[in-house]
């Protein structure tokens, strides 16, 4: 048994409504996510709330031994009622790896608080 090696930092800062944050990680030998060792990546996203709707979008890099792979999505949040959201999404991958391809995800998703 291996120890744990994988490490991450991030920072978010806001200002009336609106965010902007990033991140860093580096999963060493770790294979999370993934078989491979040694996968880094990093990301950068922005994000505007307002009353009962929000919009946001980011930008992900992984670094994989031999590949890259950028990753892009936005989505949107609107509040139907205190503790009930709505929220459609759209993620984009551009995986150098002809096998794996380029491809999209559409989601919407329901969420109920209380």
């Amino acid at each position: 048994m291996r120890d744990f090696d994988a490490w991450g930092v991030g920072t978010q800062i806001g200002w009336e409504g609106f965010k902007i944050g990033g991140a860093y990680n580096d999963n060493g030998n770790s294979q999370i996510e993934t078989a491979e060792r040694k996968v880094k990546s990093w990301n950068v996203g922005i994000a505007y709330q307002a009353d009962d709707w929000g919009v946001a979008t980011q930008y992900q890099k992984v670094d994989l031994p031999g590949r890259n792979i950028n990753i892009y999505a936005v989505g949107a949040e609107y509040e139907i009622t205190e503790g009930l959201t709505f929220g459609p999404e759209v993620i984009i991958f551009d995986d150098e790896d002809r096998q794996v391809g380029d491809g999209y995800v559409a989601l919407a998703t329901i969420n109920l608080e209380f």
